[in-house]
């Protein structure tokens, strides 16, 4: 019971670090995914002249 306890605790405490660790991967793989189209798109361009 104790544990448990301690444990909601902690999630309380870690979850907004959480958030933002999360909201930061997810802002580095969308930049990620547009760096990649726009390297994609341009491949396509080029071979299309």
């Amino acid at each position: 019971m104790g544990t448990t306890l301690i444990i909601k605790k902690n999630l309380f405490f870690y979850k907004p670090i959480f958030c933002i660790l999360y909201a930061g991967n997810f802002l580095k793989l969308a930049q990620n995914l547009k760096e990649f189209l726009y390297d994609y798109s341009l491949e396509i361009l080029n071979q299309m002249q």
